[in-house]
């Protein structure tokens, strides 16, 4: 028998319990999966956005996220690529107050510390300096090829930014 794959329909309305059709056939899944009478595959997609739904939507606690999202990862009759780093990617969401997206990479990032070539991440966000110290290497190095950029090309940038957003030099 081929591992169906669970969408996030049947983790909201397991969680939720909203939908009073919807949310028993869901549990009642989630228990064969518990049960070990059932394997299902799911994709990270999946709990990102589960996640975004619960916390934009429903307003659920980052700390209740965490747990149920957990409990439901770690059955064993879950198959989900990655599932360890899913715990430290819950810890740095709830501990840090960070986008889940977010704690997701930092946790990515630790796993894969020994693989050659992987030191950072780049991005322009302040907050991720604290929670992935190299970052400030990295602002420091765009910044540095911005300026020369901008040095070597000061009229051509000048005129593009200025046409495209309408400001005047």
């Amino acid at each position: 028998m081929a591992t169906p794959f669970l969408d996030t329909n049947i983790l909201l309305r397991h969680l939720l319990q909203d939908v009073p059709d919807q949310s028993s056939r869901a549990s009642a899944y989630i228990q064969r999966i518990e049960q070990g009478a059932q394997r299902v595959r799911i994709a990270e997609t999946v709990i990102f956005e589960t996640v975004f739904t619960l916390q934009r939507t429903y307003h659920v606690p980052r700390g209740d996220i965490a747990t149920a999202l957990l409990a439901l990862i770690e059955l064993p009759g879950m198959v989900l690529v990655g599932k360890r780093r899913f715990r430290v990617a819950f810890d740095y969401y709830v501990n840090l107050n960070i986008a889940f997206g977010d704690a997701y990479h930092a946790a990515l990032m630790r796993s894969l510390k020994e693989e050659p070539g992987l030191r950072s991440t780049l991005s322009l966000e302040v907050r991720k300096k604290a929670l992935m110290p190299t970052i400030g290497l990295i602002l420091r190095i765009i910044a540095s090829s911005v300026e020369r950029t901008l040095s070597k090309n000061s009229t051509l940038l000048q005129a593009m930014v200025c046409g495209r957003f309408g400001a005047r030099p």
